[in-house]
């Protein structure tokens, strides 16, 4: 930190030096600049060129990808892209790769349903979890399901009863919405639900 006698040096410094000349706003910019700009190794990449480079090539901290389907914007570390798929991968094939991994009209999946697939309905009663703890999506009622007592096929994946299970509660109400799956379960919680 500077002592009293230091910082009033300093502005009388500040105060002596010329002050540069306003510009106007629609005055051109000085030459310095314009060939500033032009001597950036930047300025020769197009978006298409950042495309075809190597993770290892590349100096920026975080990169960003859009999809134009669904809107969204995948960001991944530098770092952590070059661990998950190499230094030499083409950072174009990496960013197509996450973009098939998370846009919804790719996948078909939707933020709610799970990534990796759940286990089979037989799975999930042999490995000592028969019950399935769901909530209505309408009037958030919690409730269990017994898989063992459900008419599906056994190998019906957990996660395709979403849209088959339904609150008793909406039904009398002539409204029939979808459930959301929170977690299977060993014993029940709550009252039971008829699939």
């Amino acid at each position: 930190m500077p002592t009293p006698k230091e910082m009033e040096k300093l502005a009388a410094q500040a105060a002596r030096r010329p002050a540069l000349p306003a510009t106007a706003p629609d005055a051109p910019l000085p030459a310095e600049y314009w060939e500033s700009v032009l001597k950036d190794p930047r300025a020769e990449a197009t978006g298409a060129q950042m495309l075809q480079r190597r993770l290892s090539e590349i100096q920026r901290h975080v990169l960003r990808i859009s999809c134009r389907r669904c809107e969204r914007t995948v960001e991944i570390q530098t770092a952590d892209a070059v661990r998950l798929y190499g230094g030499n991968a083409i950072w174009k094939d990496v960013a197509q790769r996450l973009l098939d991994n998370t846009c919804q009209q790719r996948t078909g999946r939707h933020e709610e349903e799970p990534i990796d697939p759940s286990p089979t309905i037989d799975q999930a009663v042999n490995g000592g979890f028969p019950w399935l703890e769901i909530r209505c999506a309408r009037c958030k009622t919690p409730s269990d399901v017994d898989l063992a007592a459900m008419k599906h096929p056994p190998t019906t994946f957990v996660h395709d009863l979403a849209s088959r299970l339904r609150c008793r509660k909406c039904a009398k109400a002539g409204r029939r919405p979808a459930a959301t799956l929170l977690q299977l379960a060993w014993q029940p919680r709550h009252p039971r639900t008829e699939a």
